[in-house]
Parts: structure tokens; sequence; C-alpha cells
């Protein structure tokens, strides 16, 4: 490895820590963190868009808990994946990442004795994200609600330090745990087989300018570029890497014995190199800058409105009550402000005591176990559905 190469390969791992740093810091803050409303991991999800296409092309409103900010972030990934193809996976997600490190540490443990698929299951396998999404889109836009939320496991990686993990997205925390030991096998395990923005992206980079080239003149085939490659390409025998499964990452390229041998390269007759800070750094200046616009256009925020701000919005717009603004950090006392509903029946329904009514709901659950926000909103549905919820029963 040459010092540029190694440099550049410490870029992107410094970058990919400070994100997963950050997304760490930012959910324990939006669990915990009173006084600062940050946007939930919906609002700052781009698949979230992908989820809420139908509804906003029919009724012009995004699903429940998504919000413009998710278009932001979509429209700037699908530029990056113009540009450098699948870089947001390969340079930017912090989940990609967590895997990549178990992915580390099974070479370590298991060598070359490392159990794998075989490697026609493997190619099978990797349509398996494909089918996921189709059919989370399908039935996202069918149903009107994000099916997939319970399931997702970087939501449950944003939740890790709520008491709602387990109660509303404990499938997503098994997934989360299985993607992250499967790496230990197989690199990037969910990343190959399950993500369904990862397929979208996938298709998308076909069109991506910026692409792994080799130098056959140069090349020595001692394999270390697929060796290091974290899904298995066979960088030896192509060029350019065109497969929708290249998360651009250049650990190939950093892997490469040969200077100038294995680069970033545009699609031209003379292949124009491009050097691989370029594309770690330029993968974070572009979505900053996309972002920076829709803070500016006011369609991005890193903050949300309060449940009442956003309750009277909605009231302004004609639309009725929508429960699935009552948050883990709200209080009873505001629950009941925002529906209507009269706090001593939500005191008597759930069993609480009026001492705490204060409390957020999420720390309701540690003194009364049936307690959640799930359950709340379920109870505020089932009051506002039918008659006298403005008195407690006698």
């Amino acid at each position: 490895m040459t010092i540029t190469s190694k440099i550049e390969k410490n870029l992107r791992s410094g970058i990919l820590i400070v994100l997963t740093l950050l997304s760490a810091a930012w959910g324990a803050i939006h669990q915990w963190v009173q006084s600062v409303r940050t946007a939930g991991v919906d609002a700052l999800r781009p698949f979230g868009a992908v989820e809420s296409f139908w509804s906003l092309l029919t009724n012009g409103a995004y699903l429940k808990r998504v919000t413009a900010s998710s278009l932001v972030l979509l429209v700037g990934t699908l530029l990056l994946t113009l540009i450098f193809r699948r870089a947001f996976c390969g340079q930017i997600c912090p989940l990609g990442f967590l895997q990549e490190l178990f992915g580390k540490l099974g070479r370590k443990l298991f060598g070359k004795r490392r159990p794998q698929l075989w490697g026609w299951v493997d190619r099978l396998a990797r349509n398996l994200k494909y089918l996921v999404l189709v059919g989370v889109a399908i039935l996202s836009w069918v149903l009107g609600e994000l099916i997939v939320r319970p399931y997702d496991p970087w939501a449950s990686w944003m939740h890790l330090t709520s008491p709602e993990l387990f109660a509303e997205m404990g499938w997503g925390f098994a997934i989360l745990i299985l993607g992250l030991l499967g790496s230990l096998f197989e690199e990037r395990s969910f990343c190959r087989y399950a993500c369904p923005l990862g397929a979208l992206l996938g298709g998308v980079s076909k069109l991506g300018l910026v692409r792994v080239a080799r130098n056959h003149e140069t090349c020595i085939h001692c394999s270390r570029c697929t060796k290091f490659c974290p899904v298995n390409i066979p960088v030896e025998h192509l060029n350019p890497v065109t497969t929708a499964e290249c998360l651009s990452c250049g650990l190939c390229v950093s892997a490469c014995p040969v200077p100038t041998t294995l680069n970033f390269a545009l699609p031209s007759k003379n292949m124009p190199k491009v050097p691989g800070w370029v594309v770690s750094v330029g993968s974070v200046v572009l979505l900053t800058v996309v972002i920076g616009l829709g803070i500016l256009s006011r369609h991005f925020s890193f903050l949300q409105q309060t449940t009442e701000e956003r309750v009277l919005e909605l009231a302004q717009q004609g639309a009725g009550f929508d429960s699935s603004l009552i948050k883990g950090r709200d209080h009873l006392e505001t629950v009941s402000r925002i529906s209507g509903i009269s706090l001593d029946v939500l005191v008597e329904r759930l069993g609480v005591s009026p001492q705490d009514v204060q409390l957020p709901i999420k720390e309701l659950g540690a003194k009364y176990p049936s307690v959640t926000p799930e359950s709340v909103r379920e109870l505020v549905d089932a009051l506002l559905a039918s008659d006298g919820t403005s008195q407690p029963k006698r």
C-alpha cells in the first residue's frame, strides 16, 4: 500500500467513524435531552421518501413520521449516486461501516477457515434485497404507513438507548444483531442481501460516472483487490467495475500493491483518474450542500416541531388529529391538551398515578410496563372514536 493509498483509506475511515459516532449521539440526544427537540429517525432517513412516494403523488402528503427532510436526503443521495455510484453505502452509511468492522473481526477470528455461502447461493441471495425494495414500497403505498419501521435496523440503532426499543422495534433490533453477526462470515451481510435502499442505489449506480478502473497491463493478479472487497467482487477480472454491488468504498484501490493499477476513474477513452480522497470528501460535501439548500428553502430541519405546534398546523390545514404525533417524550398532560381528552380519563384507562402525569411517556414504562407510546396512541384513537371521552368512567 502506497502512502497516498494509506492516507485515503484513513481519511475514509475517519469520516465513517465521525458519522457513526454522530448518529449514535443524535439518537441518544433525541431520546433523552428533553430541551432539544431533534428530528426523529424517520424524518432523517432517505428511504422514507421512497415509502411516501405514492402518498406524495396522490395526496401531496408524506406518510406519518416522514417529513420533507427525508425527500431532501433522498435527492442528495441519488445525486451522489449519479456521480460517485454507491458512495453513500461505502463512504457515508454508519450501518454499513459497523458491518465492515464486524467483517474485519471475522477475518481475524476465522482467517481462511471463515465459513461462507457457496458462490451460487451468495449470488442468488443478493437478489433478495430487490424483492425487499419492491415489497416494502408496494405495501407502504397500498397501506399508507411505514410498514418497515418495526423491522428497520437503522431505526433500532438510533433507538438503542430508548425504552421503546423492544416495545416498538424488537424485530429491527434482531435484524441489526443478525446483520452484524452475519458480517463475521459474509461481510456487509445486511447490505448484500436485505437493504432496500442499497437495492435502489444499486440500480441507479449503473448510470454513475466515477467507477473503479484497472490497468490490466500493470496488474500482477495478486488477488488483494478481490480479497479486501467487502462484497466479494472479483475486481482483478473486471475493467472497469460496473456491477451494482460495488460500494465505491475504495478498499480495493487501497489494497493494490502496484501504484496506478487500480483507481477511481471517469468513463471516457483515457479513463481520467479521480483520487480516492475526492470520492470521500466529495460525497460529504455534496450531501452537505444539498442539506444546506434544503435548510435555506425550509424543506429540511434537524429539529422537529413540538407536538402542539404540529397539531395546530394540521388543524389550520383542516386535517384531523393524528395520534402518531404523540411522542415518547410527551407527557400525559400534553396528550390531554392536544387531543381534547380528559386527563382524568387517560389516567384512569392507563392505570397511572396522577402524580406521574408530567413524566415523559417513555419513562412511565419503568413503573407501568403496559404504558408505551404506542399503547397511548392506541388508547387515544379508541377514545376519539367513541363517545363520552371528556369524563372519566364512574
